[in-house]
């Protein structure tokens, strides 16, 4: 119980570290073809 116990408070910790990157990269991910295809479209 003690070994879980010391890991619950890092894994939080690191846990919410871990998603905040995740959403990062995929609002990148998403936005960059989107703004890429606006781009295309304003200039075409």
């Amino acid at each position: 119980m003690q070994h879980l116990e010391l890991h619950s408070l890092p894994l939080g910790l690191t846990g919410r570290e871990i998603l905040v990157s995740l959403i990062i990269a995929v609002a990148a991910l998403v936005l960059t073809p989107v703004v890429g295809l606006f781009v295309l479209l304003l200039t075409s």
